[in-house]
């Protein structure tokens, strides 16, 4: 109901009813019956009672066959419902809250297969967040970008402090000064110079929190992946998306304390007019409209830039955070960048194989486990 709110045309909100029907006789395998548009349009210039008068009347002169055929297909009905699990699924209701049930069948197509390949992946993952791996590098802990907060309250009594931290009670030892004893001092002038006024103490403990930099690189070589492989679902291309949309899931769950960017970099390929293009403009909008609600509240970003601006972009980024440098090519082959920790996922074979920093790339194994993996690398110091 939420979802078809969304769409404030009555016609849109048809449409998307039609298509939550279409959804559920799907996941039921009801067949159903083809009617010609030519008959719905004639039922629909009839007022509601005729329709009912008019059904009754053919429902009366069906001979045996035909209510016999009635009879199985109202069967069909009743045990493809009672087989069903979910009435709709969880990209049912995406397409509806996001709009995208209106779209067109081969963007919707794509939507849904990378988000069934993300919920297939994340049952792939421990219940609890891995150990962190181990990495090389050492990167600085004091830098610019990560925050201290004060944290807590006052927690007990001191004899030192700020005025505005003074106990009300000490405003009593103040005495009202006389014309003749203006000169001498009170109790609680006395008490101010020994330092035996009472103050709030204030636990001066501090929140830590760390800035980390998710930077996932997409060649353009990843054009060539569009293919289903021999065995396999889905395409490539598709598995590489669910990847993506799965580690944004994934790691705002486990490292939600932490302040988090996803950045995704489009590496873009000069053309006839030397302008910048990306070969994967459609991948970038289907990125784009699954992660609609990460980009709203800036935690993810979607930019395009060449080879040496991504360079330059991800060395200053290095300075300011702790940036994790993910780079999914056929043909990993981009230079290594001071201070990132950086991550090679090779998507050139059916099977991906992962290297992490300057370790030797880890056999081909199936992509739940690279994975599980890649989330691991994601979670180290």
């Amino acid at each position: 109901v939420d979802g078809l709110a969304r769409f404030p045309a009555p016609r849109d909100r048809a449409k998307g009813l039609a298509f939550i029907l279409r959804q559920i006789t799907r996941r039921a395998g009801f067949a159903g019956v083809l009617l010609s548009p030519a008959v719905v349009k004639e039922l629909l210039r009839q007022t509601a009672g005729d329709v009912l008068r008019q059904t009754e009347d053919v429902l009366n002169e069906d001979t045996e066959t035909e209510q016999q055929q009635l009879v199985e297909l109202y069967r069909e009905l009743i045990g493809g419902v009672r087989n069903l699990g979910d009435v709709i699924g969880v990209e049912d209701v995406f397409e509806l809250e996001h709009g995208t049930a209106l779209a067109g069948y081969g963007q919707r197509f794509a939507l849904r297969q990378t988000l069934s390949v993300a919920a297939e992946l994340r049952d792939a993952l421990p219940t609890k967040p891995p150990r962190p791996l181990t990495r090389r590098q050492a990167i600085a802990t004091k830098i610019s970008d990560e925050d201290l907060y004060p944290v807590g309250g006052f927690s007990s009594i001191s004899n030192r402090g700020s005025i505005e931290s003074l106990l009300h009670s000490q405003l009593a030892f103040m005495e009202p000064a006389s014309a003749d004893e203006s000169s001498r001092p009170d109790m609680f002038d006395v008490k101010y110079l020994r330092d035996e006024l009472l103050y709030y103490s204030r636990d001066e403990n501090q929140f830590f929190r760390r800035h980390r930099h998710f930077l996932f690189v997409l060649s353009p070589d990843l054009s060539t992946i569009r293919a289903k492989d021999a065995g396999r679902k889905f395409q490539r291309i598709i598995y590489v998306m669910g990847v993506l949309v799965a580690a944004v899931q994934t790691l705002t769950d486990w490292l939600g304390e932490e302040a988090l960017l996803f950045e995704f970099v489009f590496l873009t390929e000069p053309n006839d007019q030397s302008k910048p293009k990306s070969p994967l403009a459609d991948e970038q909008d289907l990125l784009s409209m699954l992660l609609r609600e990460s980009i709203a509240t800036g935690i993810a970003k979607l930019s395009a830039m060449s080879e040496t601006e991504f360079q330059d972009h991800a060395q200053s980024n290095s300075r300011r955070s702790l940036v994790h440098l993910i780079e999914l090519s056929t043909e990993p082959d981009q230079p290594p960048i001071d201070n990132t920790l950086r991550t090679r996922f090779d998507v050139g074979q059916a099977d991906p194989v992962l290297g992490i920093d300057e370790e030797p790339t880890t056999e081909p194994m199936t992509w739940a486990d690279a994975f599980v993996l890649l989330m691991t690398s994601g979670l180290s110091e």
